[in-house]
């Protein structure tokens, strides 16, 4: 047998054995993936499955909206499904904490520019000033793709609404500027079924390292075998 037989019958057992390796490090012992939470009520319910009952969990999940883009485009909760959103609310007058969290989501996009099922999502908590011509300038500024990155506009009821009851993120107003307010807000990783899965400072470098890592967990999580409780 030829050195160049050997070397490929070699390359094509590699190959094949490769889905196996890949199920034991995500399936066994302490090679198990790390998994992020769920946050917001969640309720226990029992359902039937394959005519056996079985005990599941529901989470809970971004309820319907209707807001406007940058482009003067309809948006709604409907475009998230099935796609890892980046969560974050800003206004475009910021002079210190949306224009250090807006660099920093840039960053994260350019490592995901090119993958379709990732979204970065900012909403205006000034829709009065912040109209759509307004937050296109702004997303020029950024480079931002209009397709991957969306920056979203309604009315102010319905921004803090989102805030506080879609995002799990009540913040305090009472005596507040609109600075004073966005500098209470993380940005939020949401998954692909909608979702509240993490929290992260946008203003911090190792935080949105650290949201980097969790976006690929994420996009890993539908393949990953999950090892059944004993």
């Amino acid at each position: 047998m030829s050195q160049f037989s050997l070397k490929k019958g070699s390359f094509l057992i590699v190959i094949l054995l490769f889905p196996s390796l890949i199920y034991m490090i995500f399936s066994v012992g302490k090679h198990n993936v790390a998994t992020l939470g769920y946050f917001g009520p969640k309720e226990v319910v029992q359902q039937m499955v394959d005519g056996e009952e079985v005990v599941d969990t529901i989470y809970h999940t971004i309820p319907a909206f209707s807001l406007t883009d940058h482009t003067g485009k309809t948006f709604t909760q409907e475009e998230m499904k099935g796609k890892v959103c980046v969560i974050d609310f800003f206004y475009t007058g910021s002079e210190t904490r949306c224009p250090i969290v807006s660099a920093q989501m840039a960053l994260v996009l350019r490592k995901y520019e090119d993958h379709k099922n990732v979204l970065f999502l900012s909403h205006s908590l000034d829709p009065e000033n912040d109209t759509p011509m307004r937050m296109q300038a702004y997303a020029e500024s950024l480079l931002a793709p209009p397709e991957k990155w969306r920056f979203l506009t309604g009315t102010q009821e319905e921004m803090y609404d989102l805030l506080a009851n879609a995002y799990l993120q009540p913040i305090e107003t009472e005596g507040k500027n609109l600075e004073e307010q966005v500098k209470q807000i993380r940005l939020v990783l949401v998954d692909q079924e909608g979702r509240v899965r993490a929290y992260f400072d946008g203003r911090m470098f190792n935080e949105t390292r650290k949201l980097q890592d969790a976006i690929k967990l994420l996009l890993m999580e539908p393949f990953i075998p999950r090892k059944e409780k004993a």
